[in-house]
């Protein structure tokens, strides 16, 4: 069931594909409508097959790989959440894209948020560090495209690049404490790890290098440079879909996998984070009542509510 959830705005996206040629604009804006409501629909169903008595990962998909079976995606309360909204959120995209006079929207642009959606959701359902970081760094391709293509203003080619740039250096870290704890534990496999003791040096490493991706994305200040020229370069159905979704994907790493792995690591960087955290939120605050631009106010109270995401998911660990 979730692989099939996983591939329905992929099989959307190619449907659309194969018929913008023989569709009139109007046609195609009402076919993209429907398939979005109809994975909308989906992501509502999934909640009658959710237990949420039970404590853990459900409705388990694996693959066989040289004979053995391999836990690649399943679901949680939290993960059920995220699938819903950005379900819901693609759809609103997908009907803010109908003005033509905000941007010549063309198929390639529709299809571009099909594509971000079938990411998301392989983030969000990914129980394997390595499945997670290859989807992860894959939302960058659509959302580089939505921007740098499609954005408003003049300097959307240098927005699309910093938002590039900033997530797919920061990730390295990440990537790299992957690559160790594979290393150490021969598996990347989210609840296997969560079974294993790690040194608690090793731990402090490794959730340094987590941090240093999921602040970036969030963000946290000093990190934040990104977001406000994403915000305003971005066509508006792209600035929603990158504060309702894609800034919670650092917090949901925290949640998942810093918190998750690493328990003492985390319990000792409290401190840390809570200072950024409530900086963070001082800051943004301040610099939102200064701006005159909406897309502007949107982006840096988005760094002030980030921060105060933050200081929930490290106070109620």
């Amino acid at each position: 069931m979730l692989f099939t959830f996983f591939l329905s705005p992929l099989i959307s996206a190619v449907v659309l594909l194969l018929l913008r040629t023989s569709l009139s604009k109007r046609y195609f804006q009402n076919i993209s409508l429907i398939l979005s409501l109809i994975i909308l629909n989906f992501s509502v169903v999934l909640l009658f097959f959710f237990d949420p008595l039970f404590v853990g990962f459900q409705l388990n998909t694996f693959v066989i790989y040289y004979s053995q079976n391999y836990l690649v995606f399943a679901v949680d309360g939290f993960a059920l959440i995220m699938l819903i909204l950005t379900a819901f959120l693609t759809s609103v995209c997908i009907l803010l894209s109908w003005n033509p006079s905000v941007v010549n929207k063309s198929a390639d642009y529709i299809c571009a948020y099909f594509f971000l959606e079938c990411i998301l959701f392989g983030v969000f359902l990914s129980v394997d560090l390595t499945l997670f970081y290859v989807f992860f760094e894959a939302v960058l391709i659509p959302m580089f495209l939505i921007i740098g293509l499609y954005g408003s203003r003049e300097r959307r080619m240098r927005a699309s690049y910093l938002l590039f740039l900033y997530t797919l250096f920061s990730s390295i870290f990440m990537l790299l404490a992957i690559l160790y704890l594979f290393y150490v534990t021969g598996t990347t496999n989210l609840i296997v790890l969560k079974s294993i003791v790690l040194d608690n040096t090793v731990e402090k490493v490794c959730w340094l290098c987590f941090f240093a991706s999921f602040s970036v994305k969030m963000p946290f200040i000093p990190f934040h440079i990104w977001l406000p020229e994403a915000h305003c370069e971005a066509p508006t159905s792209g600035s929603v879909i990158l504060a309702g979704v894609l800034l919670k994907l650092g917090g949901f790493g925290f949640l998942r996998f810093s918190i998750g792995l690493f328990p003492e690591a985390s319990a000792f960087f409290t401190p840390l984070v809570f200072t950024v955290c409530v900086f963070g939120i001082i800051y943004g605050s301040v610099t939102t009542l200064q701006q005159v631009d909406l897309k502007k106010i949107v982006a840096y109270s988005s760094i002030s509510h980030m921060g105060v995401v933050g200081l929930g998911l490290f106070f109620c660990k």
